[in-house]
């Protein structure tokens, strides 16, 4: 009967309640210096992209990449540096605590993250380059005077942006391949088109730009000349036409008629 009232308790049980009870403190005395430790890093970064003025910057070169989103550097900067430190405070603790199957999947989350990081700064760099190619090539065909400029931009821009797509997409590990190969079909076949078209396009462009350099090697502004009995003044001349003025009248010519006109100079 004695044995049957007894309440003292397993020896193992006691020992097993010990253990939780430490592990119990630990995880709590963990999870308030790691909370301290993200305020304080928090705190650095916070202060140090406001002295170096890092928005800022960003927002400069946001406007010059022509983003179709709006991003908040600080806030992108800070979110990543949390949520860092949360898992790499977590799979320690884990260890600590020996939750090993915890930090193992943890750890192959903070290996993906790297990745991650660079396929965001791939895409970023995709649309600095697509929009830098874009202004470029629709100021050179507008200085050729040649029509579908921004039409071309355009398409350069989105050629360049999905190609930078794809590429992020292969570095954060997605498969590509089934696009890749039907992207390069399609791309190739506007290279070939687009080179075609311009080939054709673009001849009358460069006979002009041979016309009015040798033109204005052996004609200038001021010089007086006779070209079908008109008598007159160059007042301008460029790759498209050249134009002649005197006291009654102004005529202006086609570069083209010019070449294939006697034009006598007035010493």
């Amino acid at each position: 009967m004695e044995n049957f009232f007894s309440l003292e308790l397993p020896k193992d049980m006691l020992a097993n309640i010990y253990d939780l009870g430490l592990k119990f403190f630990a995880a709590l005395g963990f999870v308030l210096l790691a909370w301290l430790i993200v305020k304080i890093i928090l705190f650095v970064v916070r202060k140090s992209l406001r002295l170096f003025k890092a928005k800022a910057k960003f927002d400069r070169l946001q406007k010059l990449m022509d983003l179709p989103f709006e991003i908040d550097f600080e806030l992108v900067v800070l979110g990543f540096v949390k949520w860092g430190l949360i898992l790499v405070l977590v799979t320690i603790g884990a260890d600590i605590l020996g939750f090993t199957v915890i930090s193992a999947e943890i750890g192959k989350i903070i290996q993906y993250v790297p990745k991650l990081v660079s396929a965001l700064v791939l895409l970023l760099l995709g649309f600095y380059l697509a929009t830098l190619v874009k202004g470029g090539l629709i100021n050179l065909l507008k200085s050729f005077d040649m029509g579908g400029s921004r039409i071309l931009g355009n398409l350069s821009y989105f050629s360049i942006l999905i190609l930078f797509i794809i590429l992020a997409a292969n570095q954060a590990g997605i498969n590509t391949d089934i696009v890749t190969a039907n992207l390069l079909m399609v791309v190739g076949a506007f290279i070939a088109a687009f080179a075609l078209a311009t080939g054709l396009g673009s001849r009358d462009v460069v006979l002009r730009l041979i016309l009015g350099f040798y033109s204005r090697k052996n004609l200038a502004i001021g010089t007086k000349v006779i070209i079908d009995g008109f008598q007159g003044t160059i007042t301008a001349i460029d790759n498209i036409c050249m134009t002649i003025e005197n006291d009654q009248k102004i005529i202006v010519y086609p570069i083209k008629l010019i070449a294939n006109k006697k034009v006598e100079i007035i010493k």
